[in-house]
């Protein structure tokens, strides 16, 4: 399983942050080993795509609320602020989509999909994950 961050400090970050927890037991060795984070552009790593049943998980930065009652995390504040704005996600899913054969897409309640009709949507208590599916792109096996 492979991370794919495309900011340079993010990826720093998360690599770090990744290996202190995994050298801390805080992660089981065995999801440890299996997940490499990179940095990267994913539409490098989507046109690399050439097997069926290919899953990709998007979790963008979430668009600001319709209304902010509370200022969130000082984290989050720095990170938004240094970042920019997600504005290419909506393509980028939809290359995903005629690629892979699963794409789920991590979503606030509030927000709408970036993509019209997914297939199916998990809710939980926080987020909401929309899944769209590729029948072309499943196999016999993996459907």
């Amino acid at each position: 399983m492979r991370a794919v961050e495309r900011d340079a400090v993010v990826h720093a970050l998360l690599a770090s942050g990744w290996h202190a927890a995994s050298e801390a037991g805080a992660v089981p060795a065995a999801v440890a080993e299996r997940l490499t984070i990179e940095a990267g552009d994913a539409r490098d790593r989507l046109a690399k795509i050439d097997a069926l049943d290919e899953g990709i998980y998007f979790d963008p930065m979430y668009p600001a609320p319709r209304r902010a009652s509370a200022k969130p995390r000082r984290e989050l504040q720095v990170l938004r602020a240094w970042l920019d704005a997600d504005t290419d996600t909506a393509p980028l899913v939809a290359e995903a989509r005629e690629r892979a054969a699963r794409v789920v897409v991590k979503r606030p309640h509030h927000a709408t999909p970036l993509l019209p009709d997914p297939s199916h949507t998990i809710e939980s208590k926080l987020v909401r994950f929309d899944v769209y599916v590729n029948p072309a792109r499943l196999s016999e096996t993996g459907g």
